[in-house]
């Protein structure tokens, strides 16, 4: 159960990481 909740939260984690590149990327006012 609790190795589950770890993967759970490393996914999450890895999601957010990388929407947060994503849309870093995407924003055209950026560069």
């Amino acid at each position: 159960m609790i190795v589950w909740l770890v993967l759970r939260i490393f996914q999450s984690f890895e999601s957010v990481l990388h929407n947060k590149r994503k849309t870093y990327h995407s924003v055209p006012w950026r560069e």
